[in-house]
């Protein structure tokens, strides 16, 4: 049995095969960046999950706060912020990923710093249609830089998995 068998047959992963990595979807524009997201990617059997927290923008919440406030004041009603956007989960099949690659780059020159990120580039572009940051079927995923080896394993051994199917069915 190979070890592409051997990881289908299992009716589970453990946590300790193939590691979770966490990561922050920016926008970037003229210079200015705001987050669109947090979360994490793993790998589950035969597909890649993304599961994240789209992040409202700043300016909404920003409006939402004023008229808290002013309802608190001259209305006298308790002023109660709306919670968080609820967590989404994304399963999108290995047979689908065109690439997941580990780089590292000057993304944001502002600060001066380079970042380590996960590359997406997927088949059809519905599977990444209502994830925030995305374009035109690829993802760039900012990581923090104490998880650069399980995102370079992540990406590893998502892609030969994906070899493996891709050999398996010829």
């Amino acid at each position: 049995m190979n070890s592409l068998e051997q990881h289908l047959d299992q009716p589970e992963l453990s946590v300790f095969d193939v590691p979770s990595v966490p990561f922050f979807v920016f926008h970037i524009a003229q210079g200015d960046y705001t987050k669109k997201a947090e979360g994490i990617i793993r790998l589950e059997r035969q597909q890649l999950v993304l599961e994240y927290k789209p992040h409202i923008g700043s300016t909404k919440q920003t409006l939402e706060w004023v008229g808290g406030m002013l309802s608190y004041v001259f209305g006298g009603k308790e002023y109660t912020p709306k919670p968080d956007a609820t967590i989404v989960q994304l399963e999108i099949p290995l047979t689908d990923v065109e690439e997941l690659y580990w780089k590292t780059g000057w993304y944001f020159p502002s600060e001066g710093s380079f970042r380590n990120a996960l590359f997406l580039r997927v088949k059809r572009l519905s599977l990444l249609a209502n994830m925030p940051g995305s374009t035109a079927g690829s993802l760039l995923m900012i990581l923090p830089r104490k998880h650069k080896q399980a995102a370079q394993a992540l990406a590893s051994r998502a892609m030969l998995i994906k070899s493996e199917l891709f050999l398996k069915s010829i």
